[in-house]
């Protein structure tokens, strides 16, 4: 017969694996021919970028100074988070969403946070393709930050231009 194993939806670090067959029953089974493969729908993640997951570890990062400047990357299972350094001047902070961002926003995949140079968080709204912050900031070091909701869930790709 032909039997197939699932797993579900089992997530691996990267690393190597190994998978056992074995006869139930030696002694009564004369042996077994198998092969092994993954279904189409398998998934592998790209690999994490793991230089800016908390703004503690941006702080490093050369800050995006100029309109128009892209904030993209990939969040999901093994890069729960990125955060990318900007330098702003007075007033407020705009930032322009792309369609697979700004739709995984409104699903609730991702999350969008805005802090200052403390970790603090900066009030920020999203409105449709367009996240800023509530009030004025001043000169200084900000953090755009960029989560997944649930990395056992979700996944995707971001791109997001700092406008002003």
């Amino acid at each position: 017969g032909k039997y197939v194993l699932d797993t579900g939806k089992l997530l691996l670090t990267q690393g190597s694996y190994y998978i056992g067959v074995n006869v139930v029953n030696a002694k009564k089974e004369a042996g077994a021919d198998y092969s092994i493969a993954l279904k189409d729908s398998s998934t592998f993640f790209p690999a994490a970028n793991n230089s800016n997951d908390t703004w503690q570890d941006a702080r490093d990062l050369q800050a995006a100074q100029s309109k128009g400047a892209d904030c993209e990357g990939w969040v999901g299972y093994g890069d729960a988070a990125d955060y990318f350094k900007l330098e702003a001047s007075y007033g407020k902070l705009y930032f322009g969403l792309d369609d697979i961002t700004r739709d995984a926003c409104e699903r609730r995949e991702l999350k969008l946070t805005c802090l200052n140079d403390k970790g603090q968080a900066v009030a920020a709204t999203l409105e449709g393709a367009t996240f800023s912050t509530v009030r004025e900031v001043a000169d200084g070091i900000y953090y755009l930050g960029v989560s997944c909701t649930n990395v056992k869930k979700y996944d995707t790709s971001y791109r997001i231009m700092y406008l002003a």
